[in-house]
């Protein structure tokens, strides 16, 4: 569409079949962000449609799902501090299930549309692509290597080490390592029990403190494990308490908290 290619945004498609009207993707941070009737020919379901995540198969669908949610979570922060309303495709009349998936913003006008995409353009943190190089060496769980590259990234000022902060983390990679409990048929979903956005931006707060590796590393040690629960407890806790801790909440106290306030046991074998 010219008007968004005369304001740098290329990557643009456009459809006829009164649904999917256009989507525009990001330059930045490959979001794609649609124009779409919910409900085909109701003009009452327009809506502005933001990053539409599809769930593969072949990889952990409760992982995948937390990684999207956690990537949505910036960018609806972010539009609700413009005072902006999030909504989700049930509130213009579909029963599809979000979760991980995608959210949704009124539509104004073309306009409006664009600087909707300009803010997510400007944001920080949330790269859709991962690129590895060669792997040199075994990957491994090292609080204090984590914990060293924390205080790297501080000194250096290295903001684009930090932005990738799950990986920083190595949150990901070593469940084996850090899951409290077992993954079972009803115990399906896959919690970080200390939301990781939590422990990163207290590895900064303590990097920039001058704090030492060795502390920061056992800060890490104690709140970086995981919780098998069941998913309609992970919807508890995403309705509630997606990215946070309960009020009062400190580092040292129970990393259980979170599940306690709902009265969710953590059952182990």
């Amino acid at each position: 569409m010219p008007f968004f290619k005369r304001h740098g945004f290329d990557k643009i498609k456009e459809s006829q079949n009164n649904h999917n009207y256009m989507a525009v993707t990001t330059n930045s941070n490959t979001v794609k962000v649609e124009l779409k009737w919910i409900k085909k020919n109701d003009p009452r379901s327009l809506c502005v449609l933001v990053d539409y995540q599809h769930l593969d198969p072949k990889k952990d669908k409760q992982k995948q799902i937390e990684e999207h949610n956690e990537r949505h979570q910036i960018m609806k922060d972010h539009f609700r501090s413009q005072g902006r309303q999030i909504k989700y495709r049930r509130d213009f009349g579909s029963n599809s299930n979000d979760e991980g998936k995608c959210f949704c913003l009124d539509f104004v006008n073309i306009e409006d549309m664009l600087l909707i995409v300009k803010d997510i353009d400007n944001l920080e943190g949330i790269a859709k692509t991962r690129r590895y190089g060669t792997q040199l060496w075994q990957t491994e769980y090292s609080p204090l290597k984590i914990a060293k590259a924390y205080i790297f990234a501080i000194e250096n000022e290295y903001q684009d080490m930090l932005n990738n902060h799950r990986d920083l983390l190595t949150a990901d990679t070593h469940d084996k390592r850090i899951a409290l409990n077992r993954k079972t048929d009803e115990l399906s979903y896959r919690e970080h029990l200390v939301p990781c956005i939590v422990i990163h931006n207290e590895a900064i707060r303590m990097a920039q403190a001058g704090d030492s590796a060795i502390a920061i590393s056992q800060m890490i040690e104690r709140n970086l494990k995981i919780g098998h629960i069941r998913p309609s407890e992970a919807k508890q806790l995403n309705e509630t308490m997606q990215m946070t801790m309960p009020e009062g909440w400190q580092f040292g106290d129970s990393i259980m908290a979170r599940l306690d306030a709902l009265d969710i046991m953590l059952e182990t074998d």
